[in-house]
């Protein structure tokens, strides 16, 4: 699967081409070494098939050899077939609670 990573200097983006469409994964910095995954989207034609989880892996390994750290706030309201938490903390993000209470997930690139 060719991911292209586009890198610029407080923001990185994953993109994978689809037919007319693409799989896309993006995230920013926030404060340091810390960064906000804002957005992994996969076309609804498209999920299922693995797109997704490549996208993020390869975000992650990003993550790592940056030494960052990522923040993330899954949308369960964004369509997904699964629970989105479940889904990040399989692949090593905790689950911690921001302020107003709601879940916020942090990956640690030591994980």
């Amino acid at each position: 699967m060719d991911i292209k990573i586009y890198e610029q200097d407080d923001a990185t983006t994953f993109l994978i081409e689809l037919e007319h469409t693409c799989a896309i994964a993006d995230v920013s910095r926030t404060k340091g070494n810390n960064w906000y995954f804002h957005r992994l989207n996969v076309p609804l034609k498209f999920r299922g098939q693995g797109y997704g989880k490549a996208l993020l892996l390869s975000v992650l390994e990003w993550i790592k050899t940056h030494e960052y750290q990522l923040q993330c706030d899954p949308n369960e309201n964004a369509g997904s077939v699964f629970n989105l938490t479940d889904w990040y903390v399989r692949y090593g993000f905790i689950v911690g609670q921001r302020s107003n209470g709601f879940e916020s997930l942090v990956y640690n690139y030591q994980v």
